[in-house]
């Protein structure tokens, strides 16, 4: 029977990537992502894994120090990106032929651990519901900007009477419908195009990751 815990689920990422008893996987995770680095050697988890008082609260940011010395690693991450994106539907017999690493042996334990304590597969299962509810509402949201840009964009193309203009507009119409849509996430009044009139593709191009960086940096 295939294990069924995605490790892209951030509860299992962490109790995975974030536990003291298992910092051997921690060293081969950093190091086979860390290429041309020197070789870690040792972590200390700083803020070990920690749990939440409710489903949709952020659970606690891990900081990790680590020793390394003079010996630059080459592991391939490929194993790990494959790893990440399939141990979920490998049964736990798969794991070790696939991956000759014991580190990654442990890492699918983690998992398996999961899926049979209770308390912690309640806890996976919530943060599964929440982190797809999040993507279908983002998904919404692109949708609905995308839509948006779309239509300032018509209205901009119709105004200039111009194919070379309408095409022009409907990209700038669609960088305005992701300004706006952004604003709208942030809490931020939406700019109206007459605000925008004076920018060009390059300033609303700057305007548009300043806003996504401030997403990114709450944690959406």
């Amino acid at each position: 029977m295939a294990i069924g815990i995605s490790p892209l689920v951030d509860f299992a990422f962490k109790l995975m990537l974030g536990s003291p008893q298992h910092s051997g996987v921690t060293i081969h995770f950093l190091n086979s992502i860390l290429v041309d680095r020197p070789k870690i050697t040792h972590v200390e988890i700083q803020n070990p894994f920690l749990g939440k008082e409710s489903e949709d609260d952020k659970l606690s940011i891990l900081d990790i120090l680590v020793t390394a010395e003079n010996v630059y690693n080459a592991l391939s991450a490929e194993r790990w990106a494959y790893f990440l994106q399939n141990a979920d539907k490998l049964t736990p017999d798969e794991i070790p032929r696939m991956f000759p690493d014991v580190e990654m042996a442990e890492a699918a334990g983690v998992l398996e651990m999961i899926s049979q304590t209770p308390e912690q597969l309640m806890f996976y299962n919530a943060r599964l519901k929440f982190q797809r509810d999040e993507e279908g509402r983002l998904a919404l949201a692109r949708q609905e900007g995308e839509a948006k840009g779309r239509q300032k964009g018509e209205e901009i193309g119709e105004a200039r009477g111009e194919a070379r203009g309408e095409a022009r507009g409907e990209a700038r119409g669609l960088k305005l419908g992701r300004i706006t849509l952004l604003q709208e996430l942030l809490g931020i009044r939406p700019s109206t195009v007459e605000e925008f009139a004076g920018y060009d593709e390059a300033e609303l191009n700057d305007i548009a990751e300043q806003l996504q960086h401030q997403i990114r940096s709450r944690g959406w």
